[in-house]
């Protein structure tokens, strides 16, 4: 077997590429891991979508800015590398992708139009977004020492667990939630992207073995306990735990477990209880770090039981609202009690797991479908404009 260098997939000795992300298993990898021969602008592909420029590389293929030249509007569109034509598992894959996205109709989720292959290239076209990633966004924050107000991670959690609760009610998992997979437009509007490596859950069908047991697939920096060990089937609550780390993240900004390996990672989610936020943010309401915290059980029967039940906590949450304190042994709101010791782990193994990373960036930016503008200053980190000397919400 030999294990890619980029995202650790296991491949079969006879392989020249990764068949999860195209890197070469020879030795040398080209420009964001992907081998690809660029779509030159201009293309177009089944005399619809022409090809305008290239927007971002991920590990199952390169998004492209295009034209619906007979509806006249903009479009994305993912191209799977010409190179795996000869992978019929890939293929499949991607097709599996955007077939998910097309069987769901929810203003959350992102559209798909068309699926389709235009001589080498499979590809499939989606609705163009306008904004930021929550990565990208990040990414400007960090620098400056900001993150995300409290409030706004309110509303965009509200809003991807409300396309997740649609998802899941179709039987998908999405299995990779995380910044670079979130959609944050001008006007604050979520949309959930990229479901490469979604999975129908346990009570829908399987994968046509196209997911193997102890095979890990995601990200690790958003992995569930379970799902880094790889002993269950992912459900729901999976999903919901990287949701929590996407609002860890998005008030501290960064996530509350990083490593130098994908190994030490999924260790500190399985055995490491995250820091508290009310150190790292002395002003944050305890009872917004409970609804928080609740989502990051390492028991998954622990955490929300649904996305419907997630939202619409932090849909009711006030954060001008009284609410009781911890220290006074009150229940606060539906969240478990703050910084309790997590729950006893079974025992667990990971040297005998292979890591499918095909979620993790292949660059150094993440593969979002916007035209990279810069966001307008104070949308995102700020929220609402307040007055000076106003409390943070």
């Amino acid at each position: 077997m030999k294990a890619c260098p980029h995202c650790h997939r296991q491949n079969g000795p006879e392989r020249k590429f990764c068949a999860e992300c195209g890197a070469d298993l020879q030795g040398g990898v080209d420009q964001g891991g992907v081998r690809h021969t660029p779509v030159p602008p201009g293309t177009v592909f089944e005399g619809k979508y022409e090809i305008l420029s290239e927007l971002g590389r991920g590990g199952m293929g390169v998004v492209y800015r295009g034209k619906d030249l007979s509806l006249e509007r903009q479009v994305a569109i993912k191209v799977l590398p010409e190179k795996f034509n000869t992978e019929p598992e890939v293929i499949e894959r991607f097709q599996r992708e955007a077939k998910a996205m097309a069987s769901l109709d929810h203003p959350n989720i992102i559209p798909v139009y068309a699926i389709g292959q235009q001589d080498n290239f499979h590809y499939f076209a989606m609705k163009y977004l306008d904004g930021e990633t929550i990565a990208q966004t990040l990414e400007r924050l960090r620098p400056r020492g900001e993150a995300f107000s409290p409030s706004v991670v309110q509303g965009v959690i509200v809003q991807v667990c409300k396309g997740l609760a649609h998802a899941h009610r179709q039987g998908l998992i999405h299995r990779d939630i995380k910044p670079g997979n979130i959609m944050l437009s001008e006007t604050g509007h979520v949309t959930i992207m990229d479901f490469g490596i979604v999975k129908k859950d346990q009570n829908g069908d399987d994968e046509n073995n196209l997911t193997k047991t102890g095979l890990v697939f995601g990200t690790p920096e958003y992995m569930a306990p379970e799902q880094a060990q790889g002993l269950a089937p992912p459900g729901p609550t999976t999903d919901l735990y990287a949701v929590g780390i996407v609002a860890y993240e998005m008030l501290t900004g960064r996530p509350p477990f990083e490593g130098g390996s994908p190994f030490s990672i999924v260790f500190k989610h399985i055995k490491n209880p995250p820091a508290p936020l009310v150190d790292r943010i002395p002003d944050l309401n305890p009872a917004f770090e409970g609804l928080v915290f609740k989502s990051l059980e390492k028991d998954p029967k622990a955490r929300y039981q649904s996305a419907e039940a997630m939202y619409k906590a932090f849909e009711a949450f006030s954060f001008h609202a009284p609410h009781p304190s911890p220290a006074s042994g009150a229940a606060v709101g539906a969240a478990a009690p703050l910084h309790a010791a997590p729950p006893a782990v079974p025992a667990f193994k990971l040297d005998n797991l292979n890591f499918d990373l095909s979620g993790v960036p292949l660059d150094d930016e993440d593969p979002g479908l916007s035209a990279r503008r810069a966001a307008p200053p104070g949308v995102y980190a700020g929220g609402p404009p307040q007055a000076p000397g106003a409390p943070r919400p």
